[in-house]
């Protein structure tokens, strides 16, 4: 099978210096990348902005900012069999963007807009394909992972909170598309990444061992 993973931060830059970004590291995305390699699946990544080093022999597709990772993703899709959206994507960006480094201000007014969501434009045309989501909330966080499980056409998405972002393991729920809901206490980055491929290529009876 053909995996198309993202993963890291994005960077939506508001002059030519400053952005807002997150403390993604890339490390679940190329985890997951590189234990689906380890299976013989052939796989792509779409990177932003990562601190960690990709998986050798990987292709990696290295990208800034959300427009881009949403146009590399959609530009691969039809030669893709699994999508996983780990990468943790701004969700806004600066309407308009400084050409140069803005001086120092006493205040300054920005409008943020929406970011291109690449899950949700992938889930338009998502076929036959299977897709992986991954939502990270500290509030509310089962109902919001829900609510994107089905805006984004997805057939599972990984819940998880702020303290799995740079660390070595975290808990996390998968939610699926039927309603399915399962719950660990702790998982490794790699027993996340292994647990992860497991769904992409077995679905749910992956989780009944």
């Amino acid at each position: 099978m053909r995996f198309l993973v993202t993963t890291g931060p994005t960077r939506e830059y508001l002059d030519s210096v400053r952005f807002l970004s997150n403390g993604s590291t890339g490390a679940t995305g190329f985890r997951i990348a590189e234990e689906a390699a380890r299976r013989g699946e052939e796989v792509v990544v779409v990177a932003g902005p990562v601190s960690a080093a990709p998986p050798p022999g990987i292709e990696v597709v290295n990208v800034v900012s959300a427009a881009p990772m949403c146009a590399a993703v959609l530009a691969r899709l039809s030669e893709s069999d699994v999508l996983i959206g780990a990468a943790a994507v701004c969700d806004w960006q600066p309407e308009h963007r400084a050409p140069r480094k803005l001086p120092k201000l006493d205040g300054l007014e920005v409008r943020w807009v929406p970011a291109p969501d690449t899950m949700e434009r992938a889930g338009a045309q998502k076929g036959s394909r299977l897709h992986i989501g991954f939502a990270l909330e500290d509030a509310g966080g089962l109902s919001s992972a829900a609510g994107k499980l089905a805006r984004k056409n997805l057939d599972y998405i990984v819940l998880n909170g702020p303290e799995a972002m740079g660390s070595r393991g975290a808990s996390y729920q998968l939610l699926s598309r039927g309603g399915g809901m399962w719950h660990f206490e702790y998982l490794t980055k790699e027993m996340l990444a292994a647990l992860v491929v497991d769904v992409a290529l077995q679905g749910e009876s992956a989780l009944a061992r």
